[in-house]
């Protein structure tokens, strides 16, 4: 015969085959249960073996603080379990759903949008200091801060002699005051051209349904990708 065997809550886990004269201990039971079901265990009660409800492997989400956990009971979930992860901190959970009221809406679009454009900004000025091109010795040069620091002090010198400037591509060129003109001229025509795009992408987020989702890599300047 088959013996059927619980856990100490009663619930079925394994089962045996027994010769005819074995007596069940505690935990075992002659009964037949019935056929598995999907999202349920099988649980001896006194009337007999019964289906319950069992999400003990689930990870729900505390209604209040969104924090998740485990259910470690059989039986249904109580609604202020919240099924999926907290959007926000500024939804609540209803019962069956996280929702979000019209201003806590607007708080929350403001924020992103805020976000989103410290993300434009950011884009903008690393932009900036991937390289400029100067089209006269068709070479780019190097634009990072360090490089833009000593363009400058050279350009509040009277006058210098030419001197040998590595390029983006590791090949020297004779610096000379046409060329340090050249190439700032060229820095300051790409970052206008950024700092338009930069505002054209902002207007456009702000009028995007969703901010995080909106895509500003477009547009920007050519930048130094290398040979």
């Amino acid at each position: 015969m088959i013996v059927y065997i619980t856990d100490q809550e009663n619930i079925l886990i394994d089962s045996k085959t027994v010769d005819e004269n074995y007596i069940p201990v505690d935990f075992e039971y002659i009964e037949t249960p019935p056929k598995k079901r999907e999202g349920y265990s099988i649980v001896m009660t006194e009337t007999g073996w019964v289906y319950m409800e069992d999400n003990r492997h689930r990870i729900y989400y505390d209604a209040t603080s969104g924090l998740p956990f485990q259910h470690l009971k059989l039986g249904a979930v109580p609604s202020s379990f919240a099924t999926s992860p907290r959007p926000t901190p500024h939804h609540s959970w209803s019962g069956s759903k996280w929702v979000i009221d019209d201003d806590k809406k607007i708080e929350l679009k403001a924020q992103q949008q805020a976000q989103v454009w410290e993300c434009i900004k950011q884009k903008r000025y690393q932009n900036g200091r991937l390289g400029v091109y100067v089209k006269s010795v068709d070479k780019w040069f190097h634009t990072d801060d360090a490089s833009r620091q000593q363009y400058t002090f050279m350009r509040t010198l009277p006058e210098f002699p030419p001197t040998q400037w590595k390029t983006m591509d590791n090949s020297f060129v004779t610096m000379t005051k046409e060329l340090l003109n050249e190439l700032s001229l060229a820095m300051l025509a790409n970052e206008q051209a950024d700092f338009a795009n930069a505002e054209k992408h902002r207007l456009a987020m702000l009028e995007a349904e969703n901010p995080q989702d909106y895509d500003y890599s477009t547009g920007w300047r050519e930048v130094y990708h290398g040979e």
